[in-house]
């Protein structure tokens, strides 16, 4: 089941204890995390994937559309600096300004900053229900050094979901499905099988080290579950489409599993160990990675303060 409120707080507390062992470190690593996550300097461009539907990058996260005459469909929606340019460019490419369904792929504001727009010209907005409840609240993320308030209530999510849903759109099937405790407590993906296209959202990083926000619910072993269950989604000839950069497939993916699930157990055994999170990025726990993946410094310090959430379920003490 989704974390309820009590999970959070348990989060909240016990987490934060925890990240005082290397907070410093990791607060040094903020920049990096702010590239990873809130680009939206680029120019705007289209990638044309089939002809009913494309994504935009350059925005924020990237923003895939779904059309066909003046029906429109929009997975996330990039940052609110960038809103106004990213739905005029979608209206050119559409023919229409009308965007019937958003999708939230998790609550952080490079997905989420066209939810005011369209949630006053009427659109549905969905989200799984974890996100749904961060944008609603006020709380802080320390190892980043932010506090986030709710969205106006305009912007808010208008219909949410615990595990999966399905509609048809514009002639396509759409199936969507809760992501557990990935990037977040609240990531989604949106698949369109009948295209062979499926947003992945930021659960899928492969060729940089994924940010865990482990306040917000994420963590290693949802990373591994998560990845596993998009591989169950993908074909040979799937496109799919991540949080930031261009199309990658099948083979992208499990890579990332393969990574994720290696570091999550040779960090388990670790801390098992007594290893730091610093200890840990010294004694090698994702070495074989490292040239492909980037420095690892931020994505092991944040996934050591995940395990600590799930210690007694993992065994570790």
């Amino acid at each position: 089941m989704p974390h309820a409120p009590d999970r959070r707080d348990f989060l909240k507390t016990t987490i934060i204890g925890a990240a005082s062992l290397s907070l410093a470190g990791t607060a040094m690593s903020v920049g990096h995390f702010g590239r990873a996550f809130a680009r939206g300097k680029d120019p705007l461009s289209v990638t044309r994937l089939t002809d009913k539907i494309f994504f935009v990058s350059g925005a924020g996260a990237n923003v895939t559309v779904l059309h066909q005459g003046d029906q429109v469909l929009m997975v996330d929606g990039g940052l609110k600096a960038r809103s106004d340019e990213l739905l005029k460019l979608i209206a050119k490419e559409t023919g229409t300004r009308k965007v019937a369904v958003l999708f939230n792929t998790m609550w952080r504001p490079q997905h989420t900053g066209s939810n005011e727009t369209l949630g006053r010209a009427g659109t549905k907005i969905i989200a799984q229900m974890n996100t749904k409840l961060w944008l609603g609240t006020t709380f802080n993320v320390p190892w980043e050094g932010k506090k986030y308030t709710p969205l106006p209530k305009i912007a808010q999510p208008t219909e949410a979901f615990y595990t999966d849903g399905s509609m048809t759109f514009a002639g396509e099937k759409v199936d969507y499905g809760w992501l557990p405790e990935a990037r977040t407590d609240g990531d989604l993906y949106v698949s369109f099988p009948d295209s062979k296209v499926l947003v992945a959202g930021d659960v899928l990083c492969a060729g940089s080290y994924p940010i865990l926000d482990y306040m917000t619910g994420g963590w290693l072993g949802g990373m591994e579950d998560s990845s596993k269950k998009l591989l169950d989604l993908t074909g040979q000839d799937t496109k799919l489409i991540r949080g930031n950069g261009p199309v990658l497939g099948k083979a992208d993916l499990q890579a990332e599993h393969d990574m994720v699930s290696t570091v999550k157990d040779r960090m388990i055994k670790m801390m098992r160990m007594g290893y730091s999170a610093e200890d840990m990025v010294q004694g090698g726990a994702t070495k074989e990675f490292d040239e492909a993946w980037g420095d690892p410094t931020m994505f092991v310090q944040n996934a050591y303060q995940g395990l600590w959430g799930h210690v007694v379920g993992l065994g570790i003490f």
